[in-house]
């Protein structure tokens, strides 16, 4: 059986996109079995997600089932969607704005400016500083973000709730240990992503990422823009700024709508996102 795909990549997290509105054998489904087979790096494909597009709804130009690394499903990827939007947008010769769904609700993707920029909907900050007790006698301290999809925060350093100096430094958090640990903790019946993060200059927060059923990426959206919200909530950047947040595969930038901490306004990401190659799987 013949897959045709197309390869994304955004700040290094990368996807395959499957477009099943065209194209597409009669009857495939997208078993976790075979999802995971196509984004191991050496006998697959290899990604971090599968974004698997189907026909849309009422206005919307398509819907996506967003499916991790290990076969599980996600409802939302904020990296993912921007990848989306980029695929509409070459297929589509002058249309700047789309609108997709998802599990979690529908994006608005809007491609007139320099990136991508995605619409999120609004955050919620359902905790600035729960604890958290890890193996090896660490006590954590998070903000928990839901963005469409569960976040576990984590700001490092003094000055900051808790501190989490335990931790150590950005850089010598070792997140196959750390953030397995955290993702899969009792905390989070439903398995959560972790983000860890350091001030790096005002309005500029230098992240890691440990994603729920993925690992560790090169970059995760929807973990910048819970980030950004919960750096608001605790008033460590200025309301309504322009966030810059560095991750390993790149920058990406995160704008938040004034309201949205009382459920009004919306999340925006904006940052590079690009196809890679196209080919046939043969399953």
């Amino acid at each position: 059986m013949k897959l045709p795909f197309f390869k994304y990549q955004a700040c290094g997290n990368d996807f395959i996109l499957i477009d099943h509105r065209a194209g597409i054998p009669t009857g495939l489904t997208l078993s976790p079995e075979r999802a995971a087979k196509l984004c191991h790096r050496q006998f697959g494909v290899g990604g971090d997600q599968i974004l698997w597009l189907k026909p849309g709804e009422a206005e919307t130009s398509a819907t996506v089932a967003i499916v991790n690394a290990d076969g599980s499903e996600a409802e939302m990827c904020g990296n993912g969607m921007r990848a989306i939007g980029v695929f509409l947008g070459a297929r589509s010769p002058g249309k700047k704005d789309f609108l997709v769904g998802t599990a979690s609700g529908r994006v608005k993707i809007d491609l007139h400016g320099e990136f991508p920029e995605v619409s999120l909907g609004t955050p919620k900050v359902l905790a600035t500083e729960e604890k958290i007790s890890l193996p090896g006698g660490i006590t954590g301290h998070f903000a928990r973000v839901d963005v469409g999809n569960p976040h576990a925060v984590f700001f490092l350093g003094h000055g900051f709730p808790g501190n989490n100096t335990a931790f150590g430094k950005i850089g010598s958090i070792t997140l196959d240990r750390v953030g397995r640990s955290i993702e899969n903790h009792a905390l989070f019946p439903n398995r959560t992503n972790v983000e860890f993060v350091e001030l790096e200059s005002p309005g500029k927060f230098r992240v890691r990422v440990w994603e729920r059923g993925a690992g560790a990426t090169l970059a995760c959206g929807s973990g910048a823009c819970a980030v950004a919200a919960a750096a608001e909530k605790l008033g460590l950047t200025e309301k309504g700024a322009r966030i810059e947040i560095a991750l390993p595969g790149g920058e990406v930038f995160v704008r938040l709508e004034s309201g949205w901490a009382s459920g009004s306004g919306s999340v925006f990401l904006s940052g590079p996102a690009e196809e890679v190659f196209s080919g046939e799987w043969r399953d």
